[in-house]
């Protein structure tokens, strides 16, 4: 038994890591950080529920232990789906099912606003269209044009977006990026975060100057 113990023990054991993080925000007015603070924390809620709530339960049940204790939570998933960015599922009619790459969430919307050079009026409108069955987007009183409103698990938060598209340009100049080529740079995760962005701006014999690049590294397809 010693041996399996010590062939399973993971070099964690014992160790407890204390994750501080900001909570839930309702400052007024509540900016595109705050939007995405209390995303953060209803997805660490979430995960919290999930993990110690619902997985707990469904345990018990898959192996046929009588558990007959309901823990009344509230489901973070249409909060979270709302505001995050994820793809629509259609199934065709007689052919394999296909993924609609149009993002629905706000913070998608909010890239695709930018892109356009649209304002703050335009995007809350097409937020209001596109969402206006969902229950967790309300109307703000008094009814601004710039301004939606988001039912969180700890409550309700409105949100101004006059400056949300200025907040998400995250541009950088070609020179910086270019600080992260693999030649000249030993650091190599750094290059690997940026390796979309590197891979456009050294496609060509000739390196293109005055480019500026959308921060968007390509970790989070990998990490």
């Amino acid at each position: 038994m010693t041996a399996l113990n010590n062939a399973v023990r993971h070099a964690t054991d014992g160790f407890i890591g204390i994750l501080d993080m900001f909570g839930f925000e309702d400052p007024k007015p509540s900016q595109l950080e705050h939007l995405c603070i209390n995303l953060c924390a209803e997805t660490m809620q979430h995960f919290y529920n999930t993990h110690i709530f619902k997985s707990s339960i469904e345990s018990c049940r898959d192996e046929g232990i009588r558990c007959d204790v309901e823990v009344d939570y509230v489901d973070n998933v249409p909060c979270i789906d709302l505001i995050s960015s994820l793809l629509r599922l259609f199934l065709g009619v007689n052919r394999p099912a296909y993924f609609d790459l149009q993002r629905t969430g706000l913070l998608s919307m909010l890239d695709v606003e930018g892109s356009i050079h649209g304002t703050a009026e335009s995007y809350v409108a097409k937020v209001k269209v596109q969402h206006k069955q969902n229950p967790r987007l309300f109307e703000p009183r008094p009814v601004d044009c710039r301004s939606f409103g988001i039912q969180h698990f700890a409550g309700r938060v409105t949100y101004d977006a006059s400056d949300f598209l200025d907040t998400n340009k995250d541009v950088v100049p070609d020179d910086l990026v270019a600080v992260f080529y693999k030649h000249t740079c030993s650091f190599g995760f750094a290059t690997h975060l940026f390796g979309s962005e590197l891979k456009a701006l050294y496609a060509s014999d000739t390196v293109p100057r005055g480019v500026s690049f959308r921060i968007s590294p390509t970790s989070h397809t990998d990490l």
